[in-house]
């Protein structure tokens, strides 16, 4: 099959997701957060490293749902599955609404303490070259156990969210990728059709093909060669070479 090979001619606005494509998490977060968590859940006899481990086992397996079936699990849904996969002895009695707001509160003061970092170094300079061309841009993304709220503290925090015209976070949407109703609000609340958004992302399910069948122009970003026929980039920069 023909590789297939994308452009910005007649692109008004591109959207990017955000894990693997503008930033990378930070290990000393993840961290902080199970340490955090395990503390709030009342854990704290558990080994720090196998409750880490369970938080990262449930976080996989959701996220692996969530990829391919669209359907959204964020944060209380995440936390409420660590708590029914610990023993009787290693929990709180009962987890309330109010625990895992109380929880949230807690992560949001981590992440800022425990920043991550931008996937590559001159990501703000390839966001202004591509805002000096006059197209628009968003962030669509899938949440885990870091709300849509946390990730505009981080992209404030970051120097991106100045850039971005439109956030689009799974759990403020009720759906997440590859769900084509995260891709169709796009175009409504851009007022942009969906032939005129490249949507940007790492995953070939959840990014490239869910935005294709929404009818939005898809590239992958991958740092493997590769005969794929679908539209590849390497860097960012790449897009406005």
């Amino acid at each position: 099959m023909e590789k297939e090979i994308y452009h910005l001619e007649g692109i008004k606005l591109i959207s990017f997701d955000i894990w693997q494509t503008l930033l990378l998490s930070n290990p000393a977060y993840k961290n902080a957060r199970a340490e955090a968590l395990r503390k709030h859940l009342g854990a704290e006899d558990m080994e720090l490293g196998s409750f880490a481990n369970l938080m990262k086992t449930v976080d996989e397996e959701i996220d692996k749902i969530s990829d391919e079936t669209g359907v959204q699990f964020g944060l209380p849904e995440r936390v409420k599955k660590v708590y029914e996969n610990l023993t009787l002895e290693l929990r709180i009695p009962e987890l309330t609404d109010e625990h895992i707001a109380n929880f949230e509160t807690i992560a949001d003061q981590l992440i800022i303490d425990n920043l991550p970092t931008v996937l590559e170094d001159d990501l703000l300079k390839t966001l202004s070259a591509i805002k000096e061309r006059g197209i628009q841009m968003a962030v669509m993304s899938n949440t885990g156990f870091i709300s849509g709220r946390q990730m505009r503290l981080v992209l404030r925090q970051l120097g991106i969210l100045p850039f971005i015209s439109i956030q689009l976070f799974s759990n403020e949407m009720g759906v997440s990728k590859p769900n084509k109703l995260i891709f169709e609000a796009l175009a409504e609340q851009s007022g942009i059709d969906g032939s005129m958004i490249l949507h940007v992302g790492d995953n070939f399910k959840a990014d490239y093909a869910g935005a294709k069948a929404a009818g939005l122009k898809a590239v992958q970003l991958t740092s493997t060669s590769s005969d794929s026929s679908v539209a590849q980039i390497r860097k960012l920069s790449d897009l406005i070479q």
